[in-house]
């Protein structure tokens, strides 16, 4: 991580697209042709505890994004209040466009565009009536972003608009959800990949039809030094599942520490329900060894994680931990590495999905924008002329959070706000939603 640089293990944030179907019933046609049908098939993450249509978060994939060029400025109002900003920090983004199409970008808090990158995703189809819980395409790591494309070439982009190719995964045919991490120097990549067969052709119309071809799932764990190729450490043939079943026992790669790879175990590959986090929705965080074996883990034993940051701690929630008649966890703990409790608290609400541990480690933020700690009841930003409640991106430092919300207007806009002297400040007009990566250069 390089100077003045704030990340959290790579993982900010994931894709915020979400499945835009009410429920799959037998009788349910999917559309047929355009945007519609490809958000229908690749059956992206379900946001809300209800199966019901979200419209809001996913008009992103729906509207599309508008194009920025570097040096445009995307900020539509600074609060009266609002302080400078610190001198040469950026803001580092992920922004799905319509289909495939996607772009990385460097912003100031002031909202110019210093440099940008458009790529393209891969595109999946669903295997099943639910949404699929994808790792995020792009990280910021020592001062860069890296980001994968739909072939698999894994690229970087710094601040000053300089791009390399870090390296090429080796992907096979068929669907390949890809999930990588970046060592903390910039100098090592790890990926896993977990491959599917094609998409059944002609498409299914109601459950009973095939979603695939026939074909074997294959999981494939690489590693690579930048700048050279990927090598596959491990390989498996997972065999094949009938139609609308899937593998279980995944290992998905999601972050890198100073301690190694990370990943989570027994990852929930599609659901139709909420999860208390898309980013590690698994039963366990664990540090990957060289030849892809499983070592300690992360917040001891009995910590199902929610979240870390780059010093190594997590927040955790148990299997007995109480939850509410809606099944929302309502005790939390922040542990060491090792497993040690730094602190825990209780809150009786449903608003702690998704939360993003802080620098410190002494709070977290959430998809509400509810902030908690330690101290008492959760603090929850000023709404202004928001519509509905804002969405926590990440951490800009150890008081100032990032968020994401609609105006009145319904214009989407990106902000930053500080907690501790209540300053906010208008970043950018998004055009969508959009996924904070992490900040770099200048002062914290």
């Amino acid at each position: 991580m390089s100077p003045g640089e704030v990340g959290h293990c790579q993982r900010r944030p994931s894709r915020k697209l979400v499945l835009t179907i009410r429920e799959v019933r037998p009788s349910t046609s999917p559309p047929e042709t355009g945007d519609d049908h490809e958000r229908y098939m690749t059956g992206m993450k379900l946001r809300t505890p209800v199966l019901a249509a979200v419209c809001v978060v996913a008009a992103v994939s729906a509207c599309g994004t508008a194009q920025r060029s570097p040096g445009a400025s995307t900020n539509s109002a600074t609060s009266p209040s609002a302080t400078p900003s610190p001198a040469g920090r950026l803001l580092a983004f992920l922004v799905p466009g319509a289909g495939q199409s996607a772009t990385v970008e460097w912003v100031t808090l002031t909202g110019d565009v210093k440099a940008t990158a458009a790529f393209t995703t891969p595109k999946l189809s669903s295997w099943t009536n639910a949404g699929a819980l994808l790792q995020p395409y792009a990280h910021l790591v020592d001062g860069s972003i890296f980001y994968v494309d739909a072939q698999g070439a894994i690229k970087t982009l710094a601040a000053d608009g300089s791009a390399n190719l870090a390296t090429n995964l080796l992907l096979r045919p068929g669907q390949s959800i890809v999930s990588f991490a970046v060592a903390p120097d910039g100098q090592q990549v790890a990926a896993s990949v977990l491959n599917y067969p094609p998409q059944h052709k002609p498409p299914p119309n109601n459950l009973a039809d095939p979603f695939l071809e026939p074909g074997h799932w294959w999981y494939d764990y690489e590693t690579a030094s930048v700048g050279q190729p990927a090598q596959r450490v491990v390989s498996r043939d997972l065999g094949t599942f009938p139609n609308l079943g899937e593998p279980a026992g995944i290992t998905t790669v999601v972050g890198w520490d100073q301690g190694g790879p990370l990943a989570i175990l027994d990852t929930t590959l599609a659901t139709q329900s909420s999860v208390f986090s898309e980013l590690t929705p698994g039963k366990a965080l664990v540090h990957l060894g060289r030849d892809g074996s499983h070592h300690d883990q992360i917040g001891g034993t009995g910590c199902i994680p929610l979240d870390s940051n780059a010093a190594g701690n997590v927040v955790c929630y148990t299997s007995t931990s109480p939850t509410t008649p809606q099944g929302c966890v309502t005790r939390y703990a922040v542990n060491s590495p090792a497993g040690s409790t730094l602190w825990s608290a209780s809150w009786s609400d449903c608003r702690a999905y998704n939360p993003q541990l802080s620098p410190a480690s002494d709070r977290f933020c959430t998809d509400s924008g509810a902030v908690y700690d330690q101290g008492g009841p959760p603090t929850q930003p000023p709404q202004s002329d928001r519509t509905q409640p804002e969405t926590c991106k990440g951490w800009l430092d150890d008081s100032t959070v990032v968020l994401w919300g609609a105006t009145a207007s319904g214009s989407p806009q990106v902000y930053t706000f500080d907690l501790s002297s209540g300053t906010r400040v208008n970043v950018m007009t998004a055009f969508g939603t959009v996924d904070y990566l992490g900040s770099a250069g200048g002062t914290p």
